[in-house]
Order: structure tokens, then C-alpha cells, then sequence
């Protein structure tokens, strides 16, 4: 791939005190514009710059979590073989000063799944797109650092704050690639298992409290996620390894304005010279004259190293705080992401071959090969022929032949093989350096025509026999996808569903009407049998007022109308998406039957491959199992398309459902209005507020309890609403919930942020 710039991004935190006279964001020209107000301090002539200008790869102007992700993160995992997946190297960071949103951005909210932020993101991508390639076995492993006072802290397991032993040190290799020694690398088998191995190391970090941040982040956190593809249709000793660095770095900070002090002045100063180092490594980078770039000098830019200006495809993005009080620290995070844009990168696909599963592949090779010789014998009538290497004895007859044809007892000998060619020809050898060895041993004085016979006995070195070397070693087989089971839609039942014959001309509004006659009476009686003890005539019934209402006003045809409207829209929708329910579970159950096929074909697979003494687990698959994985990826994405579908649908409703409620409300009140003006001297009002505490003291009722606790009726609950929400969610609400706090009471602490 050719060298690229690295791209850079900015993002800006919404704010209510966004200062317009000082900035100009322009989204369509990906531009800010900055102009800073005239110092007076510089008298009355002031050459002083008030006004810069930037361009990036792309401004967001409050943009949302998964905007972001879409125009920023996603192409990392892989557009065009150019992704994690296809063997290149990404990395992706957050830069800018404290309290700007780089940790929302990389991390997202506490536990809002519509808030999650890039990492979270790119694990739910790395794994549905792993998923997309049923036809390679890919390996993810997750690892997490943070870099805190220079320290180099490995958070899977998490170290205590204390133990200065736990400082992990960088490595290198013969090809520049920066690695940390010893780093746990938990291998993550579905998206459930990364996502709670990340809220471990993200729950580790450390972090602290100053003026700008209630929750300041006092290291740089770095999660890395190591990827490793074989296919499972091919030869599969090509291995092709990538990884991806996601990078929280810490803000830079003044301390004028936090307010550090004590601990938290040490981790500042930490930070900011870290930073500082970072900057000066992109400086060099940027000076195309300068030969050595200061890499060392940091923890931070030694890991960075193949990041940036190496073998990565490195994206930047800038958060700033578009405030009039932060006017210094945004135009210094801009010109830092200035100079990161003329930093080139130049990634290359990370592609190896596997010694072991190539000392398999010959193995097996050459006993097909042996077999194929051994059949071609036979059938030429040399069912004698023997390929396996010679014994001493056999050796010792070449050998004996060979002196017998130099001596010339016999004429020729008997070829069979060219394997006996090359033995015969080192037994010739044998039989020479012996010779030049008798005849350099004699006397001087002798002459070469009086020498005996060449080749006395005993003289002849006996050959040594080659050792065939095994292929032994523990198999390195790469374990199994498992397909992650969908989500079941069934068909919901029609809640909203109102009695037979319950249209508007005598259904739910003409209920609440008559509810709301009765609402006249203190007692729940009806209007009419007060008639006795009021005087004057009574008003109507509220019923028939309202059905007269609707027939003889403008306002409660046209309320009536949409009324009807909307229901009749809400029950096309209903059908819709009843259809869509049943294709789904249609779909789902096919899911279920092809997935028990194709882990029968591996089961079968297994137990041959074990019959043979073979790696099972790396074994090709056949065309059948192939054909049944590709329809099982099939399914997988008609079954993500129609929950979308159905997602859509169910949105819909909501607003259709939203709709009928507002012109009921509407309805009722106009016809409130009317009846009031019409026949609101004949009603007394002092009724309402024995109705209105009736209605609060039976709204303050609760359902009744059960067996659940608090706790578990909330995690139904949840689980319940997530399954309906989108089908990533439920993955990243069990490994929240199986790394929060209220679900480790009781047990033995798990890690916790460190705060200061």
C-alpha cells in the first residue's frame, strides 16, 4: 500500500457557551476558523497574529456516537482488503486537552449502549464482520495497558496501584515492530467475551477529580486487539496477523486552571511531558532533513512507534472545547493536529507462514507421495522397491559392490532407483578418501608403482545412517468460529388491540367521555341522577354530547377524521410487521437446522482427523461444509436485514401510537372546551378534585411483587427492551452488567478505578 498521511478528524463538545465571535466551524469545508481578540498589553500599534485558519480530513460539529464511528473508525476494520482483517495495522486516538470528550468518544457513556464510544464499536464491527467470513478461522485477543507516571501497567489482570514490579517493557524485532513483554492477550471468542474483558481494563484505569473534569483520566489507555486469520478452505499455513491500537490519551493540561495539587500535580506533570514528547517525535516526522526521531524518549511514543510514521494506517481525532475560556487550548490541540497530517505512514500487509502447520503439510505430502510410488511399483512389477532410508547392512552391500565393480569383478551394477544412484556415489567417495589417505600415510621413499592393492580391509569408514526428524510439538490449531446466536423476534401480541366494535363512534374516546361524565359526580353517579337535588334543567348526557360534537363541529370532524387516519395506518403497520415477525422466526429456526449440520460436519471432521493422528482443528474443509457455512452467512445477514426491517416497523408505531394519543388528548380538550362553554353553567366543579385523588391514589398503586429482587427484575427488564432495540445490544449489556459493581455484591472486589 503507498505511504498516507495520517488522517485527522476533529471534533468539537457540544456546548451551551459556544463562542461564535471566536470560532467558525464549517462543516462543509471541513475548516475552522479562529479569531482571537487583541491583547492590551501590546499598546496601541499591536502586530499581533488574532487570526488562523485550519483545515482537516473532516470537522464534526456535534455530531453524534455513531456518526463519528461511521465517518471516522469504521474503515479501519476493512473496506476494499485494505482492513484489520485483510493483514494491515490500524490504530486509531483521541487527542486534545482535558475535559474536551476524548475518553466519551474512545469509551462512551457509563452504560448507555446508544452512548458507547469507538472501541466498544469496533469490537461489535471487528466480530459481525468475522462473522461475514465463514470461510476463514480467525483468533482475537485483547489486550489493555494504561501508561500512568511513566509506568507501563498491564490491566488484564490489574495490578495494584502500589506495585512498582508490574512496569512492562517494550520490545522489538528484527522488523521494527513494537511489542510490550509480557502482556496478557485474552483470547476472545465472541463479542460478549471482548466487550467484558475491555469493561475490566476500561473499570482499572486510573483516574482522578480537578476542576475541569469529575472524572479526569490520569494515564493513557491503550487497548489493543490482535487479530489472526487462517483460512479453512486453503492451505492454511498462511497465517495472516494484524492488530489495531485504540488510544485514550490523557489531556493536556494547565495547571493555573485545574487546580492539581499533591498527586494529582505529579500525574499532570507526567502527562504533559509525555505529550510533550509525542509532540516532538511529530515534529521530526514532519522534517523531511531530520534522520533521527526521538522515540525513546517516552513509554508513549516507543509504543506509538510503528503507529506513527511505520507500518499502520493511523487515524487522529482532535476533540477541542469550543469555549471563549479555552481559546489558548484548542488553538494548540489544532496546530498539533496540523502537523500530525503531514506525518506519512506507510502500512504493508503482515503475512506469515506457520513452521509447524508446514512441517505437517510436508509430512503429509510425502506420505502421499510414498503411497502414489508404492502403487506405481507394484503395478510395474516392482513390488521389491523399498523408500525408506538404508540400514548398515545395506549400506555395507552398496559398498562392497562398488569395489567389486572397481576391481572389476563384475561389469556393471544394477540400477533400481535413484536413491541407490546416491548411495552408491558416496560409497564411491568413501572408497576414494580412504584410498588418498593409504597412499599419503606411506613412506616417502616408496614409489607409487611398488603400492598394494587400493583398499585394504578394514579401511573403509562405515557411512553413518541420516536421523529422519519428526515433526513432534504440541498442534497449534486455531479454534473453531462459534456463530453467534440471533436474537428470536416472535410475533408480539396486539396490546393496543381495543373490544370488538370499539371504533370512535362508541369505543376507547366515548369511554373516556362517559369516564369523564361520571368524573361530575363525587360518588361515581351519574350527572342526571342529581337532577333532584340541583335546580334548573340538567345538561345533557356527556355521552351524546359527544357524539354530537363530533358530527356537528368543524374542529371534531377534522380530529375525528385523523383520528381514523392513524388507526387505520397503525393496523397496516401492525400486519407488516406480524409478517416480518413470522419471516424472522422462519429464518431463525433455518439459522438452527443449518448450524446442527454444520457442527455435525465438524464433529465428523474431528473424529477423522483424529483417526489419521491429524490437526482436525486446522484440517481443510470440504465442499459440502463449505456450502453449508456460506448458507449459514447467508441466513445470518436476511435474518439482520429483516430485524432492521422490523426495527423500522416497530419505530413507526411508535409514532403512529404517538399520534393517536395526541388527537385523543386533542379531541377530548376541544370537546372539554365546548361542553363547558355550552353547558358549564350546569355542572358543578367541585366533583373534579374528589375524582382527581381518586385517580392519584389508584396511579401511586404498584404491581404486585414476586420472587425477584430488584436487581434481577431490572436485568429482565433490560434484557427485555435490548433484545427489541438492535441486536448488538444485548452482547454489550451482559458484559457491562457482568463487570458492574451491584452485580459483584457480596463477592470478593473485583478491580476498580483508582481515584485520588
Amino acid at each position: 500500500m503507498p505511504s498516507k498521511h495520517v488522517r485527522v478528524v476533529v471534533r468539537t463538545r457540544p456546548t451551551g457557551r459556544f463562542a461564535e465571535q471566536t470560532f467558525r466551524i464549517h462543516e462543509d469545508t471541513n475548516a475552522i476558523d479562529v479569531k482571537l481578540p487583541k491583547s492590551d498589553v501590546g499598546g496601541t500599534v499591536n502586530n499581533q497574529v488574532d487570526s488562523f485558519s485550519f483545515k482537516f480530513d473532516r470537522v464534526l460539529h456535534n455530531a453524534s456516537q455513531e456518526r463519528v464511528f461511521d465517518e471516522f473508525a469504521r474503515e479501519l476494520l476493512g473496506t476494499g482488503g485494505t482492513g484489520v482483517l485483510d493483514g494491515f495495522n490500524g490504530t486509531c486516538m483521541a487527542y486534545g486537552q482535558t475535559g474536551a470528550g476524548k475518553t466519551f468518544t474512545m469509551v462512551g457513556g457509563p452504560a448507555n449502549f446508544a452512548y458507547r464510544g469507538i472501541i466498544p464499536r469496533c469490537i461489535t464491527a471487528l466480530f459481525t464482520a468475522i462473522a461475514a467470513r465463514p470461510e476463514c478461522a480467525i483468533t482475537v485477543r485483547l489486550g489493555a495497558l494504561e501508561i500512568y507516571n511513566e509506568l507501563m501497567m498491564d490491566l488484564l489482570p490489574y495490578p495494584s496501584a502500589g506495585d512498582t514490579a508490574a512496569d512492562q517493557q517494550i520490545q522489538e524485532d528484527s522488523k521494527g515492530g513494537v511489542s510490550v513483554k509480557g502482556l496478557t492477550r485474552r483470547v476472545a471468542l465472541t463479542e460478549e467475551e471482548c466487550l467484558q474483558a475491555f469493561f475490566e481494563a476500561d473499570a482499572a484505569r486510573a483516574v482522578s477529580e480537578h476542576s475541569l473534569n469529575v472524572l479526569s483520566s490520569r494515564s493513557h489507555f491503550v487497548v489493543t486487539l490482535f487479530v489472526e486469520s487462517r483460512s479453512r478452505v486453503e492451505s492454511n499455513e498462511r497465517v495472516v496477523y494484524s492488530k489495531i491500537h485504540l488510544v485514550d490519551l490523557a489531556g493536556s493540561e494547565r495547571l493555573k486552571k485545574t487546580g492539581s495539587f499533591g498527586a494529582t500535580l505529579k500525574e499532570a506533570t507526567f502527562i504533559n511531558k509525555s505529550l510533550t514528547f509525542l509532540e516532538q517525535v511529530v515534529v521530526a516526522l514532519s522534517d523531511k532533513r531530520r534522520d533521527h526521531v526521538p522515540y525513546r524518549s517516552s513509554k508513549l511514543t516507543h509504543l506509538l512507534k510503528d503507529s506513527i510514521g511505520g507500518n499502520c494506517r493511523t487515524m487522529m481525532i482532535a476533540n477541542i472545547w469550543p469555549e471563549g475560556s479555552h481559546v489558548e487550548e484548542t488553538v494548540s490541540t489544532l496546530r498539533f493536529a496540523t502537523r500530525m497530517m503531514r506525518v506519512s505512514n506507510e502500512a504493508t500487509q503482515n503475512i506469515q507462514l506457520d513452521s509447524q502447520q508446514l512441517i505437517r503439510k510436508y509430512e503429509r505430502e510425502i506420505r502421499d507421495l510414498k503411497q502414489e510410488l508404492a502403487m506405481h511399483d507394484i503395478l510395474s512389477g516392482r513390488s521389491q522397491m523399498s523408500y525408506e532410508p538404508y540400514t548398515p547392512e545395506e549400506q555395507r552391500e552398496i559398498e562392497k559392490a562398488a569395489e567389486q565393480y572397481f576391481e572389476g569383478e563384475v561389469a556393471d551394477v544394477d540400477i533400481t532407483s535413484i536413491k541407490q544412484v546416491r548411495e552408491l556415489f558416496q560409497s564411491m567417495r568413501r572408497l576414494y578418501q580412504n584410498q588418498q589417505q593409504a597412499l599419503q600415510s606411506r613412506p616417502a621413499r616408496a614409489h607409487p608403482s611398488q603400492a598394494p592393492g587400493a583398499g585394504a580391509e578394514g579401511d573403509v569408514a562405515e557411512g553413518g545412517q541420516p536421523a529422519a526428524e519428526g515433526a513432534g510439538g504440541a498442534d497449534e490449531g486455531v479454534g473453531d468460529e462459534e456463530a453467534a446466536a440471533g436474537l428470536s423476534v416472535g410475533v408480539a401480541a396486539d396490546q393496543s388491540k381495543r373490544a370488538k366494535g370499539a371504533g370512535l363512534e362508541g369505543g376507547a374516546i366515548d369511554q373516556e367521555a362517559r369516564a369523564a361524565g361520571k368524573r361530575r359526580s363525587p360518588d361515581g353517579v351519574a350527572g342526571e341522577q342529581r337532577g333532584d337535588a340541583q335546580a334548573g334543567p340538567a345538561p345533557p348526557d356527556r355521552q351524546t354530547a359527544f357524539t354530537d360534537f363530533k358530527a356537528s363541529t368543524e374542529e371534531g370532524q377534522q380530529l375525528e377524521a385523523a383520528f381514523n387516519q392513524n388507526k387505520i395506518d397503525q393496523r397496516t403497520k401492525k400486519q407488516e410487521l406480524r409478517t416480518v415477525a413470522e419471516e424472522i422466526s422462519r429464518v431463525k429456526v433455518s439459522m438452527e437446522e443449518v448450524k446442527e449440520m454444520v457442527q455435525k460436519k465438524q464433529r465428523e471432521r474431528s473424529a477423522e482427523g483424529a483417526k489419521v493422528g491429524g490437526d482436525s482443528s486446522v484440517s481443510l474443509i470440504d465442499e459440502e461444509e463449505y456450502a453449508l457455512i456460506k448458507r449459514l452467512k447467508d441466513l445470518k445477514k436476511q435474518y439482520r436485514e429483516q430485524f432492521d426491517a422490523h426495527k423500522e416497523l416497530k419505530a413507526h408505531l411508535l409514532q403512529i401510537d404517538h399520534n393517536i394519543q395526541k388527537c385523543k388528548t386533542q379531541l377530548l380538550q376541544a370537546f372539554e372546551r365546548w361542553y363547558e362553554e355550552k353547558y358549564g353553567q350546569l355542572v358543578s366543579g367541585a366533583d373534579a378534585v374528589a375524582s382527581a385523588a381518586k385517580t392519584l391514589s389508584s396511579s401511586t398503586r404498584g404491581p404486585e411483587g414476586d420472587d425477584l429482587d430488584e436487581n434481577e427484575q431490572f436485568d429482565m427488564m433490560e434484557a427485555s427492551r435490548l433484545e427489541t432495540q438492535h441486536p448488538d445490544a444485548l452482547a454489550f449489556y451482559n458484559a457491562k452488567r457482568k463487570t458492574s459493581p451491584r452485580r459483584t455484591a457480596g463477592r470478593s472486589p473485583g478491580p476498580s478505578p483508582r481515584r485520588h
